[in-house]
C-alpha cells in the first residue's frame, strides 16, 4: 500500500497516527515516546507549525497534554523544546523552553506520523543547534545546515 493509501485509510477512519513525547516525570514510568492514534479533529491540528519542521516540509504541530507536577524540572521535555527552535536564532519560544510537560506531536496535514519520523526531525533539530554552538563569525543554524548540504 502506498502512502496515499495510508492517508486515505486514516482520513476515512477519522483518526490520525501521532506520537506522544513524554516529559521527565512520565519518562520514569513510560517510554520516552510512543505511537498513538488521535481523532482527526484533535486540538493539536489548530496549532501552528514550528520554524524548522516547516522549513524541512515536515509540518509538525505539538499540543501539551496537561502534565502536572510540583517539581518544575519534572515537566522538562527536551524533544518538544528542540522541535520548536527558531531556524534563525536557535531558540525556542519562551513557553516551549521549560515546564512543557508531555506533548502529542502530529503532522498538520494529518498524514501518519510515526516514532521513527519524530526521531529524524528531532535529530535534525539537534544538528541545527550544534551548528549554532559552533558558529564562529559565520551564520549558523539552518543557513549553515543548508550550506553544508550544498557542499559550501
Amino acid at each position: 500500500m502506498g502512502t496515499s493509501g495510508l492517508r486515505e485509510t486514516h482520513s476515512k477512519s477519522g483518526h490520525v497516527e501521532a506520537v506522544i513525547v513524554r516529559c521527565e516525570a512520565e519518562k520514569r514510568k513510560f517510554p520516552l515516546w510512543s505511537a498513538t492514534t488521535i481523532p482527526a479533529n484533535h486540538v493539536v491540528f489548530s496549532q501552528s507549525v514550528p520554524s524548522v519542521p516547516g522549513l524541512i516540509e515536515v509540518p509538525l504541530v505539538l499540543d501539551r497534554t496537561g502534565t502536572q507536577s510540583v517539581n518544575e524540572a519534572d515537566l522538562d521535555n527536551q524533544i518538544a523544546t528542540y522541535l520548536n527552535i527558531d531556524a534563525n536564532s536557535g531558540f525556542a519560544p519562551p513557553d516551549w523552553q521549560s515546564q512543557v510537560g508531555t506533548v502529542v506531536v502530529a503532522r498538520k496535514d494529518r498524514k501518519p506520523f510515526y516514532p521513527q519520523h519524530l526521531e529524524g526531525v528531532w535529530m535534525f533539530c539537534d544538528h541545527i543547534l550544534d551548528l549554532f554552538g559552533k558558529e564562529t563569525g559565520r551564520r549558523g543554524g539552518f543557513t549553515a545546515a543548508r550550506r553544508s548540504r550544498n557542499g559550501g
